[in-house]
């Protein structure tokens, strides 16, 4: 499990250190205050050493062109003359180990082969001199138990050019507000498991006209409703689909790690009690460790009721704000205390 958590020159952290992680973790704060960039650190790091996840989160910001100019995106200030150091340590069974990851901005030349232009000769070479290219990309890497391990990843013709050791020592899933891709293996997994009851026990909490779910044959998971044919989940609406991809993560992820950004979405503030309830029953039974992101009051709320009622709250449920002031960012944790009068009181806690 991770307990600490320091970044530095990452998107718009300088420098932020985050001690004492729980088991789930809940991150909240203003707009554009670093919530989502702690998320990413903690998918590069996890995930280290992929040289790919860098490419994959900018994606879900909606940046999917893959261009050389993209690459500074992830400095800060874009200044890609900063590398960025993302560290952590981790204690599992009385053990602790320390992690860290670095990415640099890297340049390399290689020799191509001529091409002709269209109704033209391939160009000669000169004296005997190569026609070299220049390509950008982006190196990761990454120290723990004193092992080190390397990769690096360039763009060239708007393809993704991966090489070194991209094998993850953990498993990590980054859910973005754009939802899941990852349905069908993560259901066919599931049910060759036998746990799909469990996983309808759940979604039932928040529509109890759910009786079976099946895998259909185009790969679409769909739900007995008591309606003459099954009806895809998707059509379910938002806060159905959402709570149904969390669950389906957690179930799939046992022993790894679950970062969920804006976990409120599509979720109606009556149903996020029940979400909670799901998150910390199964980070308990799956042993996964989780860290979510909310813009939503009521979201904190449900995480403070049903962290509290488990006695979770204060040992394995943590809250942060995230704050950014003057360029800097901090984190500040919640007593069990603090959050309940902030919440009674109405404080601004996002």
């Amino acid at each position: 499990m991770l307990k600490q958590l320091s970044i530095k020159n990452l998107r718009g952290i300088t420098d932020l250190v985050m001690d004492d992680l729980g088991q789930v973790n809940l991150f909240v704060g203003a707009n554009n205050s670093g919530k989502t960039t702690v998320l990413e650190a903690l998918f590069y790091l996890l995930g280290a050493p992929n040289p790919a996840l860098p490419l994959v989160t900018n994606a879900l910001r909606g940046m999917r062109l893959l261009s050389d100019e993209l690459l500074a995106t992830f400095f800060h200030d874009m200044n890609a003359g900063d590398p960025v150091t993302i560290a952590g340590r981790f204690e599992n069974d009385g053990r602790a180990c320390d992690g860290e990851l670095k990415i640099s901005l890297v340049k390399r030349e290689r020799e191509i082969e001529p091409v002709a232009p269209e109704g033209g000769v391939v160009p000669r070479k000169r004296n005997g001199s190569s026609v070299m290219e220049k390509e950008v990309g982006l190196e990761l890497v990454h120290v723990e138990d004193n092992a080190r391990r390397s990769a690096r990843v360039y763009l060239k013709d708007g393809k993704i050019e991966p090489e070194g050791d991209t094998e993850p020592l953990r498993r990590v899933v980054f859910l973005s507000p754009m939802g899941d891709s990852e349905w069908k293996s993560r259901f066919a997994k599931i049910q060759s498991r036998k746990r799909v009851p469990e996983v309808i026990q759940h979604l039932q909490k928040i529509d109890p006209s759910i009786t079976d779910l099946r895998l259909n044959d185009a790969g679409l998971v769909e739900a007995d409703i008591g309606l003459e044919k099954l009806i895809p989940v998707n059509l379910m609406g938002g806060g159905l689909v959402r709570f149904f991809s969390i669950v389906l993560t957690l179930y799939d992820l046992e022993g790894d790690v679950l970062l969920v950004d804006e976990i409120e979405t599509g979720l109606h503030h009556s149903s996020q009690q029940e979400l909670w309830n799901a998150v910390f029953d199964l980070a308990h039974t799956m042993n996964v460790q989780v860290f979510a992101t909310t813009h939503s009051y009521e979201c904190i709320q449900a995480f403070a009721g049903s962290s509290t009622t488990r006695g979770l709250f204060g040992e394995q449920a943590r809250v942060f704000r995230i704050e950014r002031k003057d360029g800097k960012c901090r984190a500040t944790s919640y007593t069990p205390d603090v959050l309940a009068e902030s919440v009674a009181s109405h404080w601004e806690v996002r």
